[in-house]
């Protein structure tokens, strides 16, 4: 595919996750996602944000696993790796930020506790853009809700049941 028609395809695939909102839409595709790796110190923020508009139009909630970047397209996908502990985490980005000098990235609560550092609040983390894993399977979730439906199957009955 030609550059021009890769970056009119992620513009339009960018355009469709913000008005559509970050859980209904499929992020872009492995090849259009930027290569970049950052070292630095990680946030997170949680019930305070609660509720409110992340710049993908989805609503924030921070029980899921979620992050905010500066300039990682939303709906893109980074991996982040905890340098203190070694845990290692993919998340969506859904939101802009982090709006404090030093700071690579944002993490929802969940994010947080899945790494390890929701009680000290920060931690040096190495990011780099991924492929979503869930890519994938709502792809093939699609074609699938393309497809006719059988019938579910009717199930003998069980020992001393009438059928």
């Amino acid at each position: 595919m030609r550059r021009g028609s890769q970056i009119a395809l992620f513009v339009l695939n960018s355009a469709f996750c913000i008005r559509a909102g970050a859980a209904n839409a499929l992020p872009p595709t492995p090849s259009l996602v930027p290569k970049a790796e950052q070292v630095g110190m990680a946030s997170w923020y949680g019930q305070r944000e609660a509720g409110h508009r992340t710049a993908s139009g989805a609503i924030f909630d921070p029980a899921l696993k979620t992050a905010a970047h500066r300039t990682l397209p939303l709906g893109s996908c980074v991996q982040i790796m905890h340098l203190g502990n070694r845990r290692s985490l993919v998340v969506p980005v859904t939101d802009r930020g982090p709006y404090v000098a030093g700071r690579v990235i944002d993490l929802s609560q969940a994010a947080a506790r899945a790494l390890g550092m929701e009680r000290t609040g920060l931690a040096r983390v190495r990011i780099s853009a991924t492929a979503c894993l869930r890519t994938a399977q709502l792809r093939v979730d699609a074609q699938d809700n393309s497809l006719p439906r059988k019938s579910a199957p009717k199930f003998a009955p069980h020992h001393g049941e009438k059928s």
